[in-house]
C-alpha cells in the first residue's frame, strides 16, 4: 500500500500507521509549496490538562507559496530548547520515556535551518524507535491527483481535528500519562506512544489498520 501525505513535525500515529506492514511505502510530499494550519511545524502532545501543541517558529516572510524545501526555521526564540524541556515535564514519569529521552534531545542539540530536513529527521529517528518495517520515498515532481493506487493524504490530516482517523484506520485506545485526568487522546503524535507503549507501539499501530495486512515478522 502507498500513502502520499505531507512531512509532519513528529509524526502523528495515524501516519505511522500506514508504515506497520512490510509492503507498506510512505511517499513524502517533497514538491509542495508549504501552507498554514498544518502540520508541517507542528505536532501535538498529551497534557494535563489536554492536549498541548508544540509549534516550530519559522523566519519572518511569506511562506504560504513558497517550497517546503525552502522554508526557514527561526531561532529568534529557543523552541529547541523549550521543546525537550516540555517533552521532559509532560513524559517524564511516562515507562519508557528515559529509554529513548538521550536519543532524542540529540536530535535538538543542533537542528537544521531547513524545516523540510528537520521533519524528515524527526520522522526518521521516530519510525526507527518504533521498528516499523515500512519503506519511505519522496515525491520528485508534483500532481494535483494522485496515482489510483495511492493513499492520497495530503492535507488531509488537520490539527483541528486530530482525533478522527483517516480511511482506513481506528482509534485504539492505549495507557497514557494523564489517564486520572481526562479521557483517551487519540491522534498525537508518535512520541506519545513511544513513551507510554515502547516495544508494544508496532503491535498498536497494527491494531489501528482495519482491513488491511498487518505484515509478518516481528
Amino acid at each position: 500500500m502507498t500513502t502520499l501525505v505531507e512531512t509532519h513535525y513528529f509524526p502523528s500515529v495515524w501516519v505511522l500507521a500506514f508504515l506497520a506492514a512490510d509492503e507498506d511505502l510512505l511517499c513524502w510530499e517533497a514538491c509542495e509549496n508549504y501552507q498554514k494550519g498544518s502540520w508541517r511545524q507542528r505536532c501535538l502532545i498529551d497534557g494535563s490538562n489536554g492536549v498541548q501543541t508544540l509549534t516550530i517558529p519559522l523566519r519572518q516572510g511569506k511562506h504560504r507559496q513558497m517550497p517546503i524545501r525552502e522554508v526557514r526555521i527561526a531561532y529568534d526564540t529557543p523552541w529547541h530548547r523549550t521543546h525537550p524541556k516540555t517533552l521532559a515535564s509532560t513524559y517524564g514519569n511516562a515507562p519508557y520515556f528515559d529509554h529513548y529521552a538521550d536519543s532524542l534531545f540529540r536530535l535538538f542539540e543542533a537542528p537544521p535551518h531547513w524545516l523540510w530536513d528537520w521533519n524528515l529527521m524527526v520522522a526518521e529517528w521516530l519510525i526507527h524507535q518504533l521498528r516499523l518495517p515500512g519503506q519511505r520515498a519522496n515525491t520528485r515532481e508534483y500532481l494535483p491527483t494522485s496515482p489510483e493506487d495511492t493513499l492520497d493524504l495530503r492535507n488531509a490530516l488537520r490539527p483541528s481535528s486530530p482525533a478522527n482517523p483517516p480511511q482506513g484506520l481506528r482509534i485504539v485506545p492505549y495507557p497514557q500519562v494523564f489517564q486520572d485526568r481526562h479521557p483517551f487522546l487519540p491522534g498525537l503524535c508518535g512520541l506519545d506512544l513511544l513513551f507510554c507503549a515502547g516495544p508494544s507501539a508496532r503491535d498498536l499501530l497494527h491494531a489501528m489498520r482495519i482491513g488491511m495486512p498487518n505484515g509478518s515478522g516481528p
